[in-house]
């Protein structure tokens, strides 16, 4: 426990599905699987490019993800407890995304803009001999010709 992130002195902790909220959140905690993830992180990434922290203590969102994302007020990334998965029902295939609420916005906008260039969920895969060079140019357009 020593080695646990120093959580952050607050008034109170409220709790709440985004879809009933009766209040303006200053944190989300993100669950999805790791092609969701993905694409999540990309479209947070995708204006202004920023590494996200990952960690893994065995504590999942009670001291790894929200107490580093409010100590940093950055992204953080990490694998759910038992007790998320014995008592909040998470799933064997999801993670979790603790991030500031003011950067949703900033996300969708990234989601759409990738989705523009033809990533979205679910992420396709390539077969073997299929010329991928349509797909690289849009997602790595070349910066100087």
């Amino acid at each position: 426990m020593q080695s646990y992130p120093e959580p952050s002195p607050i008034e109170a902790l409220v709790l709440s599905p985004l879809d009933e909220e009766k209040f303006e959140p200053d944190y989300l905690l993100i669950y999805a699987n790791g092609g969701q993830m993905t694409l999540l992180m990309n479209g947070l990434q995708y204006f202004n490019y920023e590494v996200v922290e990952s960690s893994f203590s065995g504590e999942g969102s009670c001291t790894d993800a929200l107490p580093r994302c409010v100590a940093t007020g950055k992204p953080s990334l990490c694998l759910p407890c038992l007790g998320e998965r014995g008592f909040g029902q998470v799933n064997d295939d999801e993670m979790v995304l603790a991030m500031p609420a003011d950067r949703l916005e900033h996300t969708v906008k990234g989601l759409k803009a990738l989705k523009e260039t033809l990533l979205a969920y679910p992420i396709g895969n390539f077969e073997p001999g299929m010329d991928v060079t349509p797909l690289f140019e849009a997602w790595y357009p070349v910066q100087d010709k």
